[in-house]
């Protein structure tokens, strides 16, 4: 994967979460708008209740997780779940700003 690959960060919410992440590798987002593609009943079975129980997801399949070199810091709290970002951009921020894609002029 190079510098310039686009990758998605993902903000884990829950332990339930990240605990399915380490064992089962993989994880989902929700997606609003896109075709009937997978009910979250059938990716979690033991959560047939849940509030969100019939929306749909995205499903991806995580081959390892890795560990960043250091931490990314918010300067400020922030309602965050995702951001797409580039691979480059990611091992070099020093902050979660820095993982946004912004014009040519901004980057300057």
């Amino acid at each position: 994967m190079g510098k310039s690959s686009n990758v998605l960060v993902a903000i884990v919410p829950r332990k339930k979460d990240w605990r399915i992440l380490e064992e089962k590798h993989w994880y989902r987002i929700p997606v609003k708008s896109a075709p009937k593609m997978i009910e979250r009943v059938e990716l979690l079975p033991d959560e047939p209740n849940h509030t969100r129980a019939n929306e749909d997801y995205y499903k991806f399949t995580i081959d390892e997780l890795k560990k960043l070199p250091r931490p990314i810091p918010s300067k400020r709290w922030r309602r965050i779940i995702f951001i797409p970002t580039t691979l480059n951009k990611l091992m070099e921020a020093k902050e979660i700003n820095d993982l946004y894609h912004t014009s040519p002029i901004e980057e300057k």
